[in-house]
């Protein structure tokens, strides 16, 4: 049996990686992109985990702050 299937040699779990930060292809600190708020987080995380994916979520360090 091929891995990745039901019963098969090998588990591979889906993964999705995502950022807080919009537009979501910025993937480190920017003061000048925004949040999301906890209603978007929610539904990505519903639309990930809820399908059976593991969600990797990236939540950058704000570095303006000291």
């Amino acid at each position: 049996m091929p891995p990745g299937t039901p019963g098969g040699a090998v588990f591979y779990p889906g993964e999705v990686d995502f950022t807080i930060q919009q537009p979501g292809d910025h993937w480190f600190w920017d003061k000048s992109h925004p949040y999301l708020n906890a209603s978007q987080l929610f539904n990505t995380w519903l639309g990930s985990y809820g399908r059976g994916s593991a969600l990797i979520l990236n939540i950058p360090p704000d570095t303006t702050v000291q």
